[in-house]
């Protein structure tokens, strides 16, 4: 027989190996190593999301500047307010200024109405302005003077001293504008005109 150990030709009865001294009844065969499996080919997977995760945000981000609203053009205000963007409430507070006819209370519901808007535009448009928060104020003050009319019960040559008031604001707080004198002629024009037959 051969040894197992060694591989050397031993008698089949001898208790050991005359070679490398083995003893059979107690020989084990040496426990193999586990050979350790090789490592799986490194996957793609993270890479491929990766790309794809770059990808999608550089496509978000470009739609995101391409779609995003217009800017609005930025008001600049320094001393003086530009009227144009308030022309609609500036217009009509004029209008019932400067109509050559008695003073009505819906002339003064109209002066209060508008006054309150246009402040109320203005301080929407302008939260944190000094300026415009000083306009606000005086634009408001002068609403109240219009809003305090009870019962058609008009002050003494309340249409010039509100006319005045105004005018005083207008040129404090707003810059010029062409518009402010037709609006008075308009004004003046239409009243005067005769009452349709």
């Amino acid at each position: 027989m051969k040894c197992p150990n060694c591989s050397a030709e031993t008698p089949d009865a001898a208790p050991e190996c005359g070679a490398c001294g083995v003893i059979f009844a107690k020989w084990k065969p040496r426990a193999e190593e586990p050979v350790a499996p090789p490592p799986p080919p490194a996957s793609k997977i993270p890479l491929v999301l990766l790309g794809a995760a770059v990808l999608g945000a550089a496509g978000y981000g470009y739609y995101a500047y391409a779609a995003r609203p217009a800017e609005q053009p930025v008001e600049v205000i320094g001393a003086n307010i530009p009227p144009e963007p308030y022309k609609p409430q500036i217009r009509a507070i004029e209008i019932a200024l400067y109509k050559n006819a008695v003073l009505t209370p819906n002339d003064a519901t109209v002066i209060d109405r508008e006054a309150s808007r246009l402040a109320g535009f203005l301080a929407a448009r302008h939260p944190e302005h000094p300026f415009v928060r000083k306009a606000v104020a005086d634009i408001m003050e002068f609403s109240a003077a219009a809003g305090a009319v009870e019962n058609g019960a008009f002050p003494p040559n309340a249409r010039t001293d509100w006319t005045r008031g105004w005018e005083a604001l207008r040129s404090k707080r707003f810059a010029p504008a062409p518009w402010f004198r037709q609006i008075a002629l308009e004004a003046k024009k239409d009243s005067q005109a005769p009452p349709a037959p």
